[in-house]
């Protein structure tokens, strides 16, 4: 009889069941940075369209309308790599390395992968 795979959710809440209330607090903290960043980076992109085609529509370059909006793409470059640093601090400062190898390797050594592993399948 073929077991059934857990579901993303039943997967999220074992995961979550290992970490005590502080680390679910600052697992929390790292998404949000994560989904800010995110937004930060989608920006940039989104400006030099926006001044791709104000320039190109007026056909002439006025600085007083195109300096907002580089402003506001380093402001938004600045902002995106403060938050990656903040971030790798965050996760780089709490954790250690408890064991290493690819995933099947790990999941045959005994230690906190394996047992980890075998929670989520249960």
């Amino acid at each position: 009889m073929e077991r059934k795979k857990p579901s993303a959710v039943q997967t999220v809440r074992k995961l979550l069941g290992f970490l005590g209330r502080r680390q679910k607090a600052q697992f929390a903290a790292v998404l949000v940075i994560l989904l800010v960043s995110a937004v930060l980076t989608q920006l940039t992109p989104l400006a030099v369209e926006y001044l791709t085609n104000m320039v190109l529509a007026a056909q002439t370059i006025r600085l007083g309308a195109v300096m907002p909006v580089l402003l506001a793409i380093l402001a938004a470059n600045v902002t995106n790599e403060v938050i990656k640093v903040v971030r790798r601090l965050l996760v780089e400062d709490k954790g250690r390395i408890v064991q290493r190898g690819d995933f099947a390797s790990l999941c045959r050594q005994p230690g906190i992968f394996q047992d980890m592993h075998r929670g989520i399948l249960k």
